[in-house]
């Protein structure tokens, strides 16, 4: 009889309620969340400056020796202009590379008033070695002629990046009146698809090495949440035999804005000195701005003092682990 006397008052009780178990349902409270934020593992092979291998020489006609009042047909009787010493550095992030793959090619511009004949020999050397010995296939036309040479490969070879000699063997020219002594030519070299090996790094060198901006957030996803306090660690490994500078900087969805950086300024790492750990307490100030991020870049610096080599097989470690309380939003 009891039973009966209560069924009712449920009844009216769970018709009174707009219950849906489909519906999600998220309390109001602050919680603890501990986990990997961001993580990296780098070697020589991520150093920023192997994307953009490149270097560049302007050259006059008086640098060839040439009568620049009238320039004679000399096609019967080629020259050899001889060698312009250390006219082109490819990077000043390293003094010396060993390559396991590398696609090498030239280019040249010729604002000259005359043309460079066929058959011209255009030699790129480093020290004593020859990278690149190629004779003109056509003739490159005065007045802003473009010739590019084919593509060599550099597997297996070791190059001074800060010292590329260039000479010219058996030039050439149908000749012509030149009104304009102070015009260029251009030659460009160009190193693509880099693998390397190995560097050797001496003092007044810098590199750094960047990764590709990854995701970053501390919000939640599923369930909208925003960080209130906390603190960064940051366990960083440095195997190579320098000295690095390590700075993380968050940006905004375009990734072209910077809305904070993990330190200060960047923050020195010992060599070879074994897993650090390192705490960066959060204020109110960061934690806005990181609440506002959605990306992390990690820019390494190195500090050389001496010179070394530095294989492949050597590493950088990072993560980056999130301590933080965070408040869960109503929805």
């Amino acid at each position: 009889m009891k039973l009966l006397k209560i069924m009712p008052f449920l009844i009216i009780l769970l018709a009174a309620c707009d219950f849906n178990p489909n519906d999600k349902v998220v309390p109001e409270w602050e919680m603890e969340i501990l986990g990997p934020l961001v993580k990296a593992d780098l070697t020589i092979q991520n150093i920023s400056q192997l994307e953009d291998l490149h270097a560049s020489a302007t050259l006059k006609l008086s640098d060839f020796n040439i009568n620049t009042a009238i320039v004679p047909n000399n096609s019967a009787a080629p020259v050899n202009i001889g060698t312009f010493p250390n006219i082109l550095d490819i990077t000043n992030a390293f003094a010396k590379g060993k390559f396991e793959s590398g696609d090498l090619y030239f280019k040249i511009t010729n604002q000259w008033q005359i043309n460079i004949r066929q058959n011209t020999r255009f030699i790129l050397k480093t020290g004593a070695g020859v990278l690149y010995d190629h004779a003109l296939t056509t003739t490159i036309p005065a007045n802003n002629g473009v010739y590019t040479s084919p593509v060599t490969s550099l597997a297996g070879d070791s190059i001074n990046t800060s010292a590329i000699s260039l000479e010219v063997q058996q030039f050439s020219t149908n000749g012509g009146s030149i009104t304009d002594a102070n015009r260029n030519l251009t030659i460009e070299i160009f190193l693509e698809n880099v693998k390397i090996g190995s560097i050797e790094v001496t003092t007044g060198e810098n590199f750094s090495s960047i990764i590709d901006t990854s995701d970053f957030s501390i919000n939640g996803s599923t369930i909208q949440s925003e960080s209130v306090s906390g603190v960064f660690n940051a366990f960083v490994t440095n195997n190579f035999p320098v000295n690095f500078q390590l700075q993380v900087y968050f940006l905004d969805a375009s990734k072209s804005i910077i809305r904070d950086s993990l330190f200060t300024g960047f923050h020195t790492f010992i060599s070879q000195g074994g897993e650090q750990k390192i705490p960066i307490p959060l204020n109110a100030t960061k934690i806005h701005n990181l609440n506002n991020s959605q990306f992390a870049r990690i820019v390494w610096k190195a500090n050389v003092n001496s010179t070394v080599q530095i294989p492949n097989s050597l590493y950088l470690k990072m993560q980056l682990v999130g301590d933080l309380k965070v408040k869960l939003d109503e929805q």
